[in-house]
C-alpha cells in the first residue's frame, strides 16, 4: 500500500501576493513532524524530496520551519498545482537522518553538510562601497571568504537546530521519538530561481534554498512531477 498523504491548507487570497507570469508552484511531499519528549507544543515542517534526490540528510534542513500545531491539514488538494509523487517520506527515515546528523555534528565531520551547500550555494565576489574623505570607495570582499564565511554559519545553524530539537544535548547525541504525517506543502519560486519557498495556511516562509534546488535537481523533477487530476 502507497503513502497516503495529505495537504497543508493554504488560503488562496495569498497566491493573490504571486504573479503568475513570475512564479510557480509546486505540490512538495514533507514530513508534518512532532516528537513528543521534545518540545511537544511545537510541529515542523521537513523535506522529504530533495533528502532523497541528493542522498544528502542535510537537504532536510534545508527547509526546516516550525509551524503551529494548529496548521489545517486536508484531504484534497486545495490548489490546482503539479505535484511530486514515488518519494519515499517516513518517521523511520526521518529519525535515522537525524540521528546521522547528529553523529556526523558531535563529531566536527561537516563534509556532507558542506557538500550540499557547494552544490546549491553560488559563490561570487561582493563589491561593497564605502565612503572614506568625501569619496566612494570600493571593497571587494572574495568569494572564497564568502564560502568560508557561509559554511562556517551553516554548521553553527545546523548544530543549533539539532539541538533545538533534543538531537544532540551535551555535545552527546540521543535518540528522539518522531511523530510524522507525509504531507504534501505548496512550494513557490521564481522563473529564474532567485526566490522561493512554502505556503501553510496564510503563512508564506520564504527559503531561498528551495529554489536553488529546485533549479539543481530540475531534471530529476520532470521525471516525477504530475498533473492535477480534475474535476476539483
Amino acid at each position: 500500500m502507497g503513502i497516503i498523504y495529505r495537504y497543508v491548507h493554504v488560503d488562496t487570497r495569498v497566491l493573490k501576493r504571486f504573479s503568475t507570469e513570475l512564479y510557480k508552484f509546486l505540490w512538495l511531499p514533507m514530513l508534518m513532524t512532532r516528537l513528543p519528549n521534545c518540545r511537544p507544543r511545537d510541529a515542523y515542517l521537513l523535506d522529504c524530496l530533495f533528502t532523497q534526490l541528493s542522498e544528502n540528510p542535510y537537504a532536510m534542513l534545508m527547509l526546516f520551519s516550525r509551524v503551529s500545531q494548529k496548521t489545517s491539514i486536508v484531504d484534497s488538494m486545495p490548489f490546482n498545482a503539479k505535484k511530486v509523487v514515488n518519494v519515499e517520506c517516513n518517521a523511520i527515515s526521518l529519525a535515522q537522518n537525524l540521528n546521522a546528523m547528529a553523529s556526523e555534528v558531535v563529531n566536527n565531520n561537516y563534509i556532507r553538510l558542506y557538500q550540499i551547500i557547494e552544490r546549491v550555494a553560488e559563490f561570487r565576489d561582493v563589491v561593497i562601497p564605502y565612503r572614506a574623505f568625501f569619496r566612494t570607495k570600493r571593497y571587494v570582499m572574495p568569494a572564497e571568504k564568502i564560502r568560508e564565511y557561509t559554511l562556517r554559519i551553516a554548521s553553527s545553524t545546523v548544530r543549533k537546530t539539532l539541538e533545538h530539537l533534543c538531537c544532540i544535548e551535551n555535545n552527546v547525541v540521543k535518540g528522539v521519538e518522531v511523530e510524522a504525517q507525509p504531507v504534501y506543502t505548496l512550494a513557490f519560486f521564481s522563473s529564474d530561481f532567485s526566490d522561493g519557498g512554502i505556503i501553510v495556511n496564510k503563512k508564506v516562509i520564504r527559503f531561498r534554498a528551495l529554489a536553488k534546488l529546485v533549479k539543481l535537481f530540475e531534471a530529476q523533477l520532470a521525471e516525477i512531477t504530475v498533473e492535477p487530476v480534475a474535476p476539483w
